[in-house]
């Protein structure tokens, strides 16, 4: 748990991950063994009345997707769906999958296979966007993606590459390199993936309508150790990125984490305070020149940071390979300050060997540390 003095912490209003209505997909995953593991839907509410949820595939014919399940306060159901809805390499399809209920509700997703799992917070269609950067990871072990869903017909959108080394994508029989861009249209439930042995991150995704994006890698290793992962997330758009962060490095690790900083505006200066257990506090200033520039800094284990830019900017935390420790990737979101809630509901997923440790983290203000601890 982390204790906050010196960062005020807002109570406003602001978007959160609460909704009626979800446009998601899922991404290429790596398949080691035929054990046929399906791809999961974990879906919770804080209405004090049962919702009725329905998620239905209406533009895939095969496998067959219409399911209605209720789901009440405090509550989480878990739907299994079949691993055909995952992508395969550059390809257009018909794979979106749509989520309404009677009230609002919050959706994350699992993409499982044999030792190459994660997951995604869903984000509801009232707070999708029509401009997203990418993140992923390179050098990456195996492609790095991402995956666009339509929400509307006659969604025109534009791909521009980042401006990354070894980027390449095959459409349409025509080779695409870093900074390269190119269009496609996509109608509602409508999905289209590429994938790129170099470093997708930067790559900026624009729309007259608003789209869902994900991306990640379809399995890969991070940093100096071997073992491998998918990575996923759901891609916030710009318009909701902040400016004030808080993080703290993984538990139980000794390798330390990876956190990536995605510009959104030119000019954009980064302050980064962390302090690393036993040690004084230090801080580093980044500074990135043009939207979709990254940067990234390796922070040692038992670290907490303190975030600050002058601009709007995504930061994301790479979880590493095992290398002296356990552990294996991951990649996560790290949401701004401004969107901070005062309640939450989630359970954790079943790994596809066993069981493991799972790991609850928490940033609160110095003030209320107290009362956590007694709830525990």
């Amino acid at each position: 748990m982390a204790d906050v003095d010196d960062v005020s912490i807002l109570e406003q209003s602001s978007p959160d991950n609460s909704g009626k209505e979800f446009m998601i997909g899922f991404m290429e995953n790596s398949i080691i063994k035929r054990k046929d593991f399906d791809i999961e839907l974990f879906i919770t509410t804080a209405s004090s009345s049962k919702v009725l949820v329905r998620v239905t595939a209406p533009k895939t014919k095969y496998p067959h997707l219409n399911e209605t399940l209720q789901v009440s306060n405090g509550e989480v159901k878990q739907l299994s769906i079949s691993n055909k809805f995952r992508h395969i390499g550059t390809e257009f399809s018909s794979k979106g999958i749509l989520i309404t209920s009677t009230d609002e509700v919050v959706v994350y997703g699992i993409n499982k296979e044999f030792y190459s799992t994660d997951g995604f917070l869903g984000l509801p269609t009232d707070v999708l966007g029509t401009k997203y950067f990418a993140a992923t990871y390179a050098p990456a072990t195996r492609y790095c993606l991402i995956l666009i869903v339509g929400v509307h017909d006659n969604t025109n959108v534009n791909i521009k590459l980042g401006d990354n080394n070894g980027v390449r994508v095959i459409y349409g029989g025509i080779t695409y390199g870093k900074g390269d861009s190119f269009e496609v249209k996509i109608n509602r439930f409508s999905t289209f993936q590429i994938h790129s042995s170099g470093d997708l991150t930067g790559t900026c995704v624009t729309s007259n309508k608003t789209v869902s994006i994900f991306s990640g890698n379809i399995k890969t290793a991070i940093g100096r150790g071997k073992t491998q992962d998918h990575l996923v997330e759901q891609l916030v758009p710009v318009d909701r990125w902040g400016k004030r962060f808080l993080a703290m490095s993984t538990p139980d690790r000794t390798a330390g984490d990876i956190y990536r900083f995605i510009a959104s505006e030119r000019d954009t200066e980064i302050i980064v305070k962390f302090q690393t257990q036993g040690r004084r506090t230090t801080s580093d200033t980044l500074r990135l020149s043009l939207p979709g520039h990254w940067t990234y800094k390796w922070y040692d284990s038992n670290t907490l940071l303190s975030i600050t830019s002058s601009k709007p900017i995504s930061v994301l935390q790479y979880t590493v390979s095992q290398y002296n420790d356990l552990g294996d990737p991951s990649m996560m979101i790290i949401p701004p300050i401004e969107q901070y809630g005062a309640d939450y509901t989630f359970t954790t997923p079943k790994y596809s060997q066993g069981s493991y440790f799972n790991y609850l983290l928490f940033v609160v203000r110095n003030s209320e540390k107290t009362w956590i601890e007694d709830k525990w």
